[in-house]
């Protein structure tokens, strides 16, 4: 999480996420699969559907499964393959949702995604058990708009947060909304070190369903307790963590700088990235 070294992958493509189990490494992206088994030396594509993007992507033994939008037919899908990615299948779809899969994860012998629809109002996930078949979970609901953009497994349960929400569960069909200390605040990267929650992001809003930051600080919090109580952190004024892992013994973040307006507020200004890691 300290020295890293640049990898090519061969193609031209906008990369969204990426996953690993055991030598397999996928990266998904606009209309993309690649994989790799050589620590990233080299990649070697897998799938190249037309105009459908890819932003999430979960492995486990036997099943690679992808998360996204059909753009052409304005359809949410989910993807899977059983052959370490020679094959595909679109197993789910779904032309209700109006935005693409956010994130997906795999623990305790299932699959959770999440999924947004802009109305009803309410943070959704959908769970499988063999990556086939899906089941929608409204995990929570009321007037406030709440989506789920993240989730990750830290090897008891899973945690889901996004905009204006936290929700925990133990099996991925039962969930519990957890109060945190931020409100109206954007949850944009996750991480556990099996003990520790993290969570990190900004104060932002959705506008005609696009987020829009409009963060007056980055900020962080963090729980020992299973979601009971937080505490504060902070990695660095001005940077904004967009996406976290845990491994080896540290948390590391990958983000982007930010710029503070005369009035404090901080806005996107340019492309420099920003990798920071823990002792």
């Amino acid at each position: 999480g300290v020295d890293w070294v640049k990898k090519e992958s061969g193609v031209e493509a906008t990369l969204m996420a990426v996953a690993v189990f055991g030598s397999d490494i996928v990266a998904v992206g606009n209309d993309i699969v690649l994989l790799s088994t050589d620590h990233g030396d080299s990649w070697s594509v897998k799938y190249r559907p037309f105009m459908v993007g890819f932003g999430a992507v979960a492995l486990n033994s036997s099943q690679y499964v992808v998360g996204g939008f059909d753009y052409e037919r304005t359809t949410e899908t989910i993807t899977i393959s059983e052959d370490r990615g020679e094959t595909w299948e679109v197993v789910d779809e779904d032309p209700d949702q109006d935005f693409p899969i956010g994130d997906l994860a795999y623990g305790n012998g299932i699959f959770v995604a999440t999924s947004w629809k802009q109305f009803p109002h309410g943070g959704r996930v959908k769970v499988s058990a063999d990556g086939r078949e899906w089941n929608e979970i409204l995990v929570s609901e009321g007037d406030e708009v709440t989506w789920y953009g993240m989730v990750i497994y830290d090897g008891s349960q899973f945690a889901v947060a996004g905009y204006s929400g936290v929700s925990m569960s133990l099996d991925g069909l039962n969930w519990t909304q957890k109060q945190t200390p931020l409100l109206s605040f954007d949850f944009l990267s996750a991480a556990s070190d099996g003990s520790k929650l993290i969570l990190a992001g900004g104060f932002g809003s959705i506008i005609m369903g696009v987020y829009a930051l409009q963060s007056h600080w980055p900020a962080g919090i963090a729980s020992t307790g299973g979601g009971s109580t937080w505490e504060f952190f902070g990695i660095d004024e001005g940077y904004l963590s967009l996406g976290m892992a845990f491994g080896n013994g540290r948390f590391v973040s990958v983000g982007r700088t930010l710029s503070a307006n005369e009035d404090g507020r901080y806005f996107f200004s340019n492309n420099t990235g920003a990798i920071y890691s823990t002792n």
